[in-house]
């Protein structure tokens, strides 16, 4: 049992030199940082050192995707609204010019109606 404790400890052991080498080869944290009085706490401190920065960013990146969001939609519901508006000034535009071309063919019509029955009584 001794025996598998030992090994348990080395593997640990070997594992945390693992994690510091990767840890300062990556620039976490500095390679003389870590002596025999090093800490999980100073480790975590060093780790955050260099995440904090990185999380602002993607914080700060939100903040700049949610206001672009917004000022989208409120330009969409501007553009709709002009949109409808010009719809409903297009309609009344047509509505007009279409009581205006009625008006000019009845005339037409009542002309040449005359013009026909004019024509019959001569002869």
């Amino acid at each position: 049992m001794h025996e598998k404790l030992v090994r348990v400890n080395q593997d640990i052991m070997a594992m945390e030199k693992l994690a510091r080498d990767f840890l300062v080869g990556e620039g976490y944290m500095p390679a003389d940082m870590w002596d025999d009085k090093g800490s999980p706490g100073t480790l975590a401190a060093a780790v955050m050192v260099r995440v904090n920065p990185l999380t602002d960013l993607i914080e700060q990146s939100a903040e700049a995707i949610q206001d672009v969001a917004t000022d989208t939609k409120k330009e969409t519901m501007v553009m709709y609204s002009m949109w409808a508006e010009f719809r409903v000034e297009m309609q009344k535009v047509t509505d007009t010019t279409k009581e205006e071309l009625m008006g000019v063919v009845e005339e037409t019509r009542d002309e040449i109606h005359k013009a026909i029955r004019g024509t019959k009584d001569r002869l």
